[in-house]
């Protein structure tokens, strides 16, 4: 009977373990996946006859921010992600993406709009809902996460920038 308890037990705890339930620290060489973000894949965009056919992407320089409307969220709750992107040259048909929230190599938060980015500044806002936040099982541990966002011209990264965001507990 002892024998018996000891194999369940064991298949138990080996369960636990693979549902993601029980969260282990890193160990050293290891990352907690702060900074593990995977990138989502550029959506090539076709080039553009007016304002881009001429363009050397040498001659642009744009800077990048992002904010959100708060530093800390709880579960399920609409984050408002604001991307400034300042340009020295308009460019058309760019992608704007913003990813983060990466504790298990998903992004939580994944997002992309193609714009026509003028020259001078340019105001994009996303509206995100943040991932379920829990210490026990079923959700994302609370904690800082990054939250990255970038400008993208025919697959080529023009500009990267990031922030930092903290979920909290319900």
């Amino acid at each position: 009977m002892n024998k018996a308890f000891a194999t369940i037990f064991t298949f138990a705890v080996l369960a636990l373990l693979l549902s993601g339930c029980v969260q282990s620290e890193p160990t050293q060489g290891e990352s907690n996946g702060l900074n593990q973000a995977e990138e989502p894949e550029s959506s090539l965009a076709p080039a553009q006859e007016a304002l881009n056919e001429n363009l050397d992407l040498n001659d642009v320089e744009i800077s990048l921010s992002i904010s959100t409307d708060k530093e800390e969220y709880g579960s399920n709750e609409e984050a408002i992600i604001t991307v400034i992107a300042s340009a020295s040259k308009g460019i058309e048909n760019v992608t704007v993406k913003v990813w983060g929230i990466t504790p298990y190599s998903k992004n939580y938060i994944e997002s992309e709009k193609t714009i026509d980015l003028e020259k001078g500044e340019n105001t994009i806002t996303f509206v995100e809902t943040t991932p379920y936040c829990t210490v026990g099982c079923g959700g994302v541990y609370p904690g800082s996460y990054e939250l990255y966002a970038s400008v993208e011209f025919n697959g080529k990264k023009l500009a990267k920038t990031e922030t930092i965001i903290t979920l909290i507990e319900d």
